[in-house]
């Protein structure tokens, strides 16, 4: 038996590494703790303990090995098993007198070690998602590449004040961490030296592989530690979430204050908890979405991972929806954080759908496109996305236009959502707002429809006397369930001519087109005041193409190009015809008498007039209504029409007790009052903007919106030119009235 010379120490020959590289291990270490004197005088006893321990042990092992290879291999291996326990008693005690004698005053390298811990949870959320057969290698992976976790064990880190100071609010699975750490420790064999990193004490340590240690621990151990992660998965509450609870604070998200009950009831009674039925993979994404943000990223960008990585198109859309809602600049950041990830289809897959919907190859596509996009977007949406591109017509001219595709398999995933939506209430009106949803929704994923509706949509919004059009499809290439080919419309969304909150160095796009900050602002009032009238008079007077409404009214769906000089001196064009609204003849007729009761109840004779029956009658025709309902309209209704404010606010106040109440509207109604309340909310936002640019009103070519009197001169107007050209339909109405009026209540 010979000893020879090795890096880090002897190498006894016929004796494993094994079994020497301990004891090798504890004489290095205890010759290094003694040079490592300061701050730790009570353990010198301990270190020289350590290093005699070690240097005798390694002199038996040789005296041993002289006789025999056998005995030295149980000799050493006995005299390893007592002294590994040992040393996990030193260390424990050298890491207790390092966390008490070395606190640690570097900011950047706790900046570090926050980051290192996200990466590594985010990593371990990945490697317990695999599939089984593939999840101890993946998480044996993921532990092999963060040695930094058995250092944080071994400074006995305190795990809850650990993932605050990393933020990891990951709610209802925070317990369960610092236990997932330490079932990593429990896992590690006793005594076994780590590579311990950063630590200052044990830095100076000749390290072990911490990768053997990794390759030798169990499957079965790394599947329990999967299991355990995976399980509070599964039953985290992320509607419980500081960042989803946030959404609906009116404070900094999603203001409800203006929302009837039964609608804001679907939102938090529905959509919130929709959270927690999320499949486990949408909340790992989740989860993993939140980790790989830095720590302390703004809450708009913690909104925006949420909503992002929900995978559910139907919920997303609602919340878009609701989103709109928003009073605070945060969650409108959110929101445009939100539209600016979606993900988009890569060029390859949109080739493959054009291909398939207009029934040729690929590398035919280019004989209808001589120019199409397919890296960049327009614009990326839920449920599809833009392209800007060039197409040749029938008669050989090429053209430019915009090309419109759907996201593919999209309605199995609707389906399930709304599936777990309906299971989530019991509500009868709730669950028929769910219904008008799924079926709008699933309109929308049709584009044969969306270019049905655009086919249409001149009878009712072509108008070039008040600078309103309507996008138009190019001719000669029919809609296709996924394929819609679109006129390449001028100007830009209104939305992105206002100065975008918090951002810097901003070049103004008025400069482009040379016009003022108050110009413009005059332009856009009078734009969203004509389509305001349009939408009113097609709801309540339209006929045939004409009774046509455009709900979805927000700043991303209308363009509007400036021109200076013209009259008017705007085009505001509108785009996204996927849902649009077709009052009935009952739905007209029934807010007539609504606006009529309110007239009358304002004269000074009205609280003698039978006012609440006349209203009664119209709501009637708009909805189906319960003798107790019909009982409680009744003594609710003159106080309500006796309020404060114009007759539309009192109109708007009867509807939206009205759905409180549980009386749902049909679907026409509820689209008319959304496009209504966009459009207002974007007059709201002219005022504002307006305000802050002349205080004090010195200026008079600003002219602030007044949408009271725009409802009442449309009105007016209205009804006169409806006595005029049709006197029939005035005596109609009028007999209507008194009809209501004479009509019994309901007992």
């Amino acid at each position: 038996m010979q000893l020879r010379s090795r890096a880090g120490g002897l190498q006894i020959d016929g004796v494993p590494s094994a079994v020497t590289d301990p004891i090798f291990w504890m004489a290095e270490q205890g010759d290094a703790l003694v040079r490592f004197q300061p701050g730790f005088p009570d353990f010198l006893g301990s270190v020289g303990w350590l290093a005699g321990q070690g240097n005798a042990f390694l002199g038996q092992v040789t005296r041993e090995a002289a006789s025999t290879s056998q005995l030295a291999v149980r000799t050493a291996t006995r005299a390893t098993t007592q002294v590994t326990a040992k040393v996990g008693e030193f260390l424990a005690g050298v890491v207790d007198c390092a966390a008490k004698a070395v606190v640690s005053t570097n900011p950047d390298e706790d900046k570090i070690d926050n980051q290192r811990l996200r990466t590594f949870l985010r990593d371990a959320l990945w490697a317990c998602g695999t599939p089984v057969e593939f999840r101890a290698q993946a998480l044996r992976k993921v532990l092999k590449e963060h040695p930094e976790t058995v250092e944080w064990l071994l400074q006995r880190r305190d795990m809850k004040q650990f993932l605050e100071s990393a933020d990891v609010e990951i709610g209802e699975m925070s317990p369960a961490l610092p236990a997932f750490m330490q079932s990593i420790n429990d896992v590690l064999p006793p005594g076994e030296c780590k590579e311990l990193g950063r630590n200052v004490i044990v830095r100076s340590l000749a390290p072990v592989p911490y990768e053997l240690v990794m390759s030798q621990m169990p499957d079965a151990v790394l599947l329990s530690l999967a299991d355990q992660v995976n399980q509070k998965i599964e039953t985290f509450r992320f509607a419980q979430h500081p960042t989803v609870q946030k959404l609906i604070d009116p404070e900094v998200g999603i203001n409800l204050d203006d929302v009837p009950e039964r609608i804001k009831g679907l939102i938090t009674s529905v959509l919130l908890p929709f959270f927690d039925e999320l499949p486990i993979a949408d909340k790992r994404r989740v989860a993993r979405a939140f980790l790989e943000l830095p720590p302390f990223a703004p809450l708009s960008d913690k909104m925006s991972a949420v909503l992002l990585n929900l995978g559910q198109v139907a919920v997303l859309k609602l919340f878009q929806l609701v989103g709109k809602e928003a009073k605070s600049d945060l969650i409108k950041e959110a929101m445009q954080k939100l539209l600016k990830g979606l993900p988009k289809m890569p060029a390859q897959q949109v080739q493959l759908i054009l291909a398939k919907d207009l029934g040729c190859r690929v590398e035919d596509l280019k004989a209808t496109f001589p120019e199409f996009d397919y890296e960049k977007t327009l614009g990326v949406g839920t449920i599809g996305q833009v392209h800007r591109a060039r197409v040749r017509m029938e008669d050989g001219a090429v053209r430019p236009c915009v090309v419109k595709v759907l996201k593919p398999n999209l309605r199995p995933g609707i389906e399930a959502e709304f599936a777990t939506l309906f299971r989530l209430t019991k509500d009868p009106f709730v669950r028929a707002l769910l219904k008008d949803a799924r079926a709008s929704l699933l309109e929308e994923i049709d584009l044969t429809q969306e270019g049905r509706n655009m086919q249409s949509a001149p009878g009712a919004y072509l108008l070039p006397q008040k600078g309103i059009y309507p996008c138009g499809l190019i001719k000669g290439i029919e809609p296709t369930e996924n394929v819609l080919v679109m006129e390449l419309a001028p100007g830009r969304p209104l939305a992105d001519w206002d100065p975008k909150p918090g951002q810097v160095d901003q070049v103004d796009p008025l400069e482009a087109v040379g016009i003022s900050r108050s110009t413009f602002l005059n332009m856009k009032r009078r734009a969203l005041e004509e389509l305001l009238r349009v939408n009113l008079v097609n709801y309540v007077w339209g006929e045939g193409e004409s009774a046509l409404i455009f709900p979805d009214a927000h700043a991303g769906n209308m363009l509007l190009d400036p021109r200076p000089g013209d009259r008017p001196d705007y085009r505001l064009t509108l785009i996204d015809w996927g849902v649009v609204a077709r009052p009935e003849k009952k739905d007209q007729e029934g807010l007539k008498l609504i606006g009529s009761a309110v007239v009358m109840h304002s004269q000074p004779l009205g609280n003698y007039l039978a006012t609440g029956r006349v209203a009664l009658a119209g709501l009637k025709l708009m909805a189906d209504v319960t003798p107790e309902q019909e009982a409680l309209f009744l003594r609710e209704a003159p106080a309500l029409m006796s309020g404060e404010g114009s007759y539309v606010k009192k109109i708007v106040d009867v509807l939206t007790w009205t759905i409180d109440a549980g009386v749902k509207l049909r679907a026409p109604s509820m689209q008319f009052n959304r496009g209504r309340k966009f459009l207002e909310d974007g007059l709201k936002e002219v005022e504002a903007e307006m305000n802050r640019l002349d205080p004090e009103g010195k200026d008079k070519q600003l002219v602030r919106p007044d949408i009271d009197q725009v409802y009442q001169r449309c009105a007016t107007k209205e009804v006169i030119l409806d006595w005029v050209r049709r006197p029939q339909h005035g005596v109609r109405d009028m007999m209507a009235v008194a009809s209501a009026m004479l009509t019994r209540p309901a007992t």
